[in-house]
């Protein structure tokens, strides 16, 4: 079995050494800077037996960086796992790749819980959880979506999905870095593109709600809800009960509350 760490990075010349000893154990390391000016590049370009190349995107999208970062990967790996720069998994994940494998031999996809070490709210996740779908085989996944990027299965039949408890990546993350400021213009991006797209459309809905930008609260939150499939999922009725709120509220102008009312159905009586 041949393995491969890899990720995108940019700036992490704080988190290099941590990830370096994390993953020297695998049989390959993988790494594609997206335009460090921290050093980082200049210490990866150090390390031996690395795979690296640096990509600036004029328009920087995360699911580009990501497929980009997955084609540098040699065709001969059968497993790979990609933990940022601020996650290492703990150091029985390659023995517990083997023994899932053994007992499953159709997994394509190893799911673990997630430690964010850096919260006060520890264990944050098992499978399904956004962060937590990190380890994967070599040819059956690309990354989607251009902000919270995430695995979609392309391979043949159906995706074989298995938890290992044993297994965990933490997240050790430095709070006091600048979060991407392009990530507002990226959702927006995609709404725009595609309106349909709840995942997108949850994140647009949540960063409209922090700023308290009620037209554009209202003009995703109810994309997202008329194309949510799944009408007991817990962020479809926290979204439509938000909107049935507004709905019923004074200050909210007239043409927002009709949306609301016409696009979900709403009675306002």
């Amino acid at each position: 079995m041949k393995t491969a760490a890899y990720t995108i990075c940019k700036n992490e010349i704080k988190k290099l050494d941590q990830w370096l000893y994390y993953t020297k154990d695998f049989d390959y390391r993988v790494v594609l800077d997206t335009g460090s000016t921290d050093g980082t590049f200049q210490a990866l370009q150090k390390v031996p037996n690395i795979i690296l190349n640096q990509l600036i995107l004029d328009e920087f999208k995360f699911d580009i960086a990501r497929n980009t970062n997955l084609m540098m990967i040699p065709q001969d790996v059968d497993w790979c796992l990609s933990p940022d720069m601020d996650e290492y998994f703990s150091i029985n994940v390659l023995d517990q790749i083997t023994k899932t494998e053994a007992q499953f031999p159709h997994v394509t996809n190893i799911s673990c819980a997630r430690l964010d070490i850096y919260s006060d709210e520890v264990f944050v996740g098992q499978p399904k959880h956004i962060g937590t779908n990190k380890i994967h085989r070599r040819h059956l996944y690309e990354w989607r979506m251009p902000v919270y990027e995430h695995l979609s299965y392309i391979g043949p039949g159906s995706e074989a999905e298995i938890y290992n408890p044993e297994v965990f990546l933490i997240h050790d993350q430095d709070i006091n870095k600048p979060r991407n400021k392009q990530y507002l213009g990226l959702f927006q991006q995609e709404h725009a593109n595609n309106p349909q797209n709840t995942w997108n459309n949850w994140y647009l809905t949540n960063e409209y709600f922090k700023r308290k930008d009620m037209e554009g609260f209202v003009t995703v939150g109810t994309d997202f809800c008329k194309y949510h499939d799944n009408k007991s999922d817990s962020k479809y009725r926290e979204v439509l009960q938000a909107l049935t709120r507004f709905s019923q509220a004074e200050e909210v102008p007239e043409h927002l509350r009709s949306k609301i009312l016409e696009d979900l159905n709403i009675n306002p009586a």
